[in-house]
Order: structure tokens, then C-alpha cells, then sequence
């Protein structure tokens, strides 16, 4: 269960509390849209972990279950929906630009996630709730553990895939400047108002796995001179392909041999025969 912080010279600030927590979820509500924009952009994925997008949607689930029975502030109630929303968004480009699968597939795994995230919450939710007026109380700190595993664990397929390429590429900068200022933002609301360890430790460790990300874009891409070649590998692409469009759209002359019913395609640089 949640703890008050007690600790000499910290008292219980309401206001403060939500004005942080407040910033923090806009943070979070519009982490991804970058992201999300930059997938849109280079019709790739190329760089960006799915398993790691998938991990937050699954994540948010225990995650909102927790914030909602804990009772924190109400801008950390409706932080674990709005997030989800966004990762949901990601992982439906994940699967289209990254896996190669169809509109309608991703669309109906996607909606199908959704409606399944729904009613868990509200089963565990209802149920949790019940628990406790019988004082049954280890159901909320599994909702807590839960969610600061899932939500964490999500960066080792992220961490792995950036050592073996030795860079990091196709994670938006502002997507991580974004969303690790949410979950600092999130972590210092809470000795304003009512200290919880396990949300703490999840806030924190988010923060920390985000600098981390940081610190390796400043080793493998600025000083070992790595770059992300999403965007250059897409243009390369769209050349190729206006290239070949305007081969294909070339005008075409037929010119007729007197001599054979058979026509000749002639490009237009090329000098028309005469066959007598």
C-alpha cells in the first residue's frame, strides 16, 4: 500500500502535487505523437523496438488499475489511459512499416488489444476494490510490481537492438525528451502529496532508462560519428521510385513498317527509319 511521506521538513501539498502531476501526463499525453509523426514521415519503424511499444501497451493496463485504486491525484488516473492511447497508435505503425503486415490485420490486433485492456481494468478494478474492503490488500502491491516491470523491461529489446547496431536510430529525440521529463515530472508530485513507493520506482526507473538512451545517442551517434539513416534510406527510396515513375510515363511514338504489320515503339530521342 501507498505510504505518506513523513519525512522532516516534506508536507502533504496538494496543489503542487497536481500542478507537477498535471505536466507531467501533458508530457506523457503527447510523448508519442513525435514519434508516431516520425514513423509517419519515413514509412519506417526501422530502429524502434516493437516488443518495446508493446510492453507499454500491456503495461498501461496494471498501470491505471493501480493509479485508480491507490487514489492519486487525478491527473495520474487518467495518465495510464492517455499513454496507452498513444502506444497504441506506435505499435499499429510498428506493425505496418516494421512487420509488413496489413492495414486491416493491424487494425483488427490493435482494436482487439483495446477492447481486451478495457475489460481487464475493469474486472481487476472491481475486484481489487473488493478485496480490500475485506482487507485483502497484496492484489494492489501485484498491480504495482506488475506495472513497473512491464513498463521497464520494455527498453532491454530496445537497449539490445541499439548495441547491436552500434547507434541509435529511428527513436525521436523528442519523443524521449518528452517523455522522460513526464516521468520526472510524475516522481517529483509525489512527496507533494502522498509518497508511494512502487509508483516512485517506476517513474524513476523510466527516467533513468531514458538518460540512458541519451547517453549512448552522445557515444555511438555523435562521437563515434553513427548516424540515423532512417530518413536517408527513404529518400534514397522515394528518388528511385519518382525515377522510374517518369521512365514508365515517358511518351511512346508507333511507327508503322510499310513493309510488316508489326509496330515498333520508338522513345521520342531516338531517330525515326525510314523503310522504303
Amino acid at each position: 500500500m501507498a505510504e505518506h511521506n513523513n519525512s522532516p521538513g516534506t508536507y502533504p501539498n496538494k496543489g503542487a502535487a497536481t500542478a507537477l502531476a498535471v505536466i507531467g501526463t501533458v508530457c506523457w499525453c503527447v510523448q508519442l505523437i513525435p514519434q508516431a509523426i516520425k514513423n509517419y514521415r519515413s514509412k519506417s519503424t526501422a530502429g524502434l523496438d516493437t516488443l518495446f511499444i508493446f510492453s507499454w501497451v500491456i503495461a498501461s493496463i496494471p498501470l491505471s488499475v493501480y493509479n485508480l485504486v491507490q487514489d492519486l491525484n487525478i491527473a495520474l488516473k487518467i495518465q495510464p489511459e492517455l499513454f496507452q492511447l498513444l502506444s497504441l497508435v506506435t505499435f499499429f505503425q510498428c506493425l505496418i512499416y516494421g512487420e509488413g503486415w496489413s492495414a486491416r490485420k493491424s487494425l483488427f490486433v490493435v482494436g482487439g488489444l483495446a477492447a481486451l485492456s478495457a475489460g481487464l481494468q475493469a474486472m481487476c478494478i472491481l475486484t481489487i476494490k473488493l478485496g480490500i474492503r475485506r482487507h485483502v490488500e497484496w492484489p494492489v502491491e501485484l498491480m504495482g510490481v506488475l506495472a513497473t516491470i512491464l513498463v521497464n523491461i520494455g527498453f532491454l529489446p530496445q537497449y539490445i537492438q541499439i548495441f547491436r547496431q552500434r547507434a541509435v536510430r529511428g527513436i525521436s529525440y523528442i519523443f524521449l525528451t518528452i517523455d522522460s521529463a513526464g516521468a520526472l515530472l510524475s516522481f517529483i508530485s509525489l512527496p507533494f502529496d502522498r509518497w508511494d513507493v512502487l509508483a516512485a520506482i517506476d517513474y524513476g526507473l523510466v527516467f533513468v532508462l531514458e538518460m540512458g538512451i541519451f547517453v549512448l545517442v552522445l557515444i555511438f551517434n555523435v562521437i563515434l560519428g553513427k548516424k540515423d539513416e532512417t530518413y536517408d534510406d527513404n529518400e534514397e527510396n522515394e528518388t528511385r521510385d519518382d525515377e522510374e515513375t517518369v521512365e514508365e510515363e515517358k511518351p511512346k511514338i508507333l511507327v508503322r513498317n510499310p513493309t510488316s504489320r508489326s509496330d515498333y515503339s520508338v522513345h521520342p530521342q531516338e531517330k525515326s527509319i525510314h523503310i522504303p
